[in-house]
């Protein structure tokens, strides 16, 4: 995807990697407080 060499294209590209990690992360910690959630409710 960087095969475009200019320095734009570039940070739009560790920006965007940048974003789908914290996203990812954003997922991850509401999977866990859902599943907490869930377990409480069940008891």
């Amino acid at each position: 995807m960087r095969s475009l060499k200019t320095k734009i294209y570039a940070k739009y590209y560790l920006l965007l990697e940048e974003c789908i990690k914290y996203y990812n992360d954003y997922q991850i910690e509401l999977n866990k407080k859902y599943i907490i959630k869930l377990k409480i409710k069940n008891y």
